[in-house]
């Protein structure tokens, strides 16, 4: 069940025993968390949200994008991408 899933937790983070080790794997978490939910949407709703103002996952995936690194949304497309240029090597190659 969730509380006990969340106790376990809670016991786990207490047996780290150093309150600065314990805080950082907290934010850790966190970081991760944070930039795993941004990279899940598609840009153009980031930066349809960047003109309000009020998303602050968009400016998280403005910080990610400007480090070159690749969403998840940009990674199915990459795959797609491959994948249509396969298909259609295959079949330029049986016509031919």
């Amino acid at each position: 069940t969730f509380i006990h899933d969340a106790w376990l937790l809670a016991q786990g983070l207490m047996d780290i025993g150093d309150e600065s080790k314990t805080w950082k794997v907290i934010q850790g978490v966190w970081l991760e968390m944070l930039c795993f939910s941004a990279g899940r949407c598609r840009g153009y709703l980031h930066a349809k949200s960047l003109g309000s103002g009020l998303e602050y996952l968009s400016y998280v995936w403005l910080l990610l994008a400007h480090m070159g690194m690749e969403t998840f949304s940009e990674r199915i497309q990459r795959t797609m991408s491959i994948n249509l240029l396969k298909q259609r090597r295959e079949r330029l190659r049986n016509t031919g």
